[in-house]
């Protein structure tokens, strides 16, 4: 199935909160960078499962998906993303910023790392920071730390005023695209 096939399946079924531009390009982005299909991925706030579905994409097929999120459903949407993906799933239902969560997650993975995190939760400067103390430990080098809604918005609170600033210690690339400019991808690159 091509990227685009797949967001039109899982727009359809599960809404992907993503631009569909952005999203591509993202997943784009990742593919190049780490020249390899990802063995292991991680979304923070999976929502209803769509964006989920488009990382499976860039999946080697023994590939797993991991998601934190706070859903009403947790197993519904595991089983869901596993059957339009055909990949293994694992949703883990509680809030990505409590040491308990990281340490589900590292019972799960079973010695494994992460290739990849996308980060699309509560969109504070504070939640994004923490997110990436507790979850960059797990991460493979190379990997790639992504989040979502990077231009500084709302405040001097929002997930784009911890990004901004932070990229540069990093290799990175963004996207922030036309009328949706207000939202954009950032990848920082490990």
């Amino acid at each position: 199935m091509t990227d685009k096939e797949m967001w039109r399946l899982a727009n359809g079924i599960c809404s992907v909160l993503q631009i569909e531009e952005e999203i591509l390009w993202a997943m784009e982005s990742i593919k190049r960078y780490m020249g390899n299909p990802l063995k292991n991925f991680l979304e923070i706030g999976s929502h209803g499962g769509g964006s989920l579905c488009m990382w499976s994409q860039i999946m080697a097929d023994e590939g797993t998906l991991y998601g934190i999120t706070l859903h009403d459903a947790p197993m519904q949407l595991q089983n869901t993303v596993s059957i339009i993906t055909g990949k293994r799933v694992s949703i883990i239902n509680a809030p990505s910023e409590l040491d308990s969560t990281k340490d589900r997650l590292v019972e799960l993975l079973d010695g494994e790392r992460l290739d990849g995190i996308f980060v699309d939760s509560l969109h504070t400067a504070e939640q994004s920071k923490r997110e990436l103390d507790l979850y960059l430990p797990l991460l493979n080098s190379p990997g790639v730390f992504a989040y979502h809604d990077i231009k500084p918005v709302h405040g001097e609170g929002s997930t784009g005023h911890f990004f901004q600033p932070i990229k540069f210690d990093y290799s990175y690339e963004e996207k922030r695209t036309g009328k949706h400019s207000d939202m954009g991808i950032g990848l920082l690159l490990l």
